[in-house]
């Protein structure tokens, strides 16, 4: 089958492991051609995404389920 020759969203997440430095490209909107390259912590994995932690200007963290195309490894 040809199903069984692509590989398991689960065996895409095991890439990154918890309390991982990673860099986020962050596009604030669609429209926007501009990414920004943001430092981020792995917090959790999920079925189909990644929660990580970000640190605001004000110095506050803040959580974002993101896809994990979107990180790279550090």
């Amino acid at each position: 089958m040809f199903f069984a020759l692509l590989p398991k969203v689960s065996e895409q997440l095991n890439t990154f492991v918890v309390g991982q430095q990673v860099v986020w490209s962050y596009k604030a909107h669609h429209s926007h051609e501009a990414i920004q390259k943001v430092p981020a912590e792995v917090v959790k994995l999920g079925a189909k995404r990644v929660q990580i932690r970000v640190r605001q200007e004000n110095g506050e963290f803040v959580k974002r389920w993101v896809n994990q195309s979107k990180l790279e490894q550090l």
